[in-house]
């Protein structure tokens, strides 16, 4: 959805990678925060607050950012907080994990678990990231 870096800085947060990506692809587009708010259906001050990393993003919004500035045609019919939950369930079967065994990794509750794996629920980069290094993977490999 979002192109990953082709090699991330290891000290910055999926939070900034994420927003340095956003900034980039938009500032390429030639697009200003006001314009990118407008088309992706957010506030020009969200937008200013995502690129500088000061806010958590929901993949929903994180959907729409890259439903603007990055609409390939890739899994677009397909929500991406299903297809992450899909990548989640996948890895953490991979790995012979329960959901418990993950929620006590992530430190995240069980049930909030369950609904991420089944798209019911909305979540954020920043749990993304918990859920990842739990399970020793990259953020961008359940996001992307």
């Amino acid at each position: 959805m979002i192109p990953a870096e082709t090699a991330p800085p290891r000290d910055q947060s999926l939070r900034e990678r994420y927003a340095a990506r956003i900034r980039a692809s938009r500032e390429d587009k030639q697009m200003t925060q006001a314009q990118l708010g407008e088309a992706a259906g957010l506030h020009r001050s969200y937008v200013s607050q995502v690129e500088r990393g000061v806010v958590n993003i929901s993949l929903d919004n994180l959907e729409k950012f890259g439903k603007v500035l990055f609409a390939d045609g890739k899994d677009v019919n397909t929500p991406l907080r299903l297809r992450l939950g899909t990548k989640l369930r996948t890895e953490r079967g991979h790995q012979g994990a329960s959901q418990e065994e993950l929620a006590e990794l992530a430190r995240l509750p069980v049930l909030f678990i369950s609904r991420v794996e089944r798209g019911v629920v909305g979540t954020s980069v920043d749990q993304a990231e918990q859920l990842a290094k739990a399970l020793g993977v990259s953020g961008e490999s359940l996001i992307d």
